[in-house]
């Protein structure tokens, strides 16, 4: 997921937003978030990256090489970020689940 659906998963996270808020336009366009939510398990995972090089802030992470570390998250709140983002593509008929569309692009 790209910028557009971090700042949506991490809403809630002052932290998370001032560091996604901090990020230079090159930074922004380049952003990965991965959630792994295990329903076996009831645990979440998340990691954030930059698919086309490292940055002074961003691991590289992309299918061939990932160096982002996983963080845990709240099983309960990953399902629910993940289920809004879901029904936002589903409701603007967006598939750029990348979330690289600004918003001032889409209709």
């Amino acid at each position: 997921m790209g910028y557009d659906y971090a700042r949506i998963y991490f809403d809630m996270d002052a932290k998370m937003l001032e560091f996604l808020d901090s990020l230079d336009e090159y930074e922004k366009d380049g952003i990965w978030l991965e959630v792994d939510i295990y329903d076996d398990e009831q645990r979440a995972e998340w990691s954030i990256g930059h698919r086309y090089m490292q940055t002074d802030r961003l691991f590289l992470k992309n299918d061939s090489v990932d160096n982002a570390p996983i963080n845990e998250d709240d099983y309960d709140g990953a399902c629910k970020r993940m289920k809004e983002i879901l029904m936002m593509v589903i409701n603007d008929g967006s598939s750029d689940a990348a979330g690289t569309d600004s918003k001032n692009d889409r209709k």
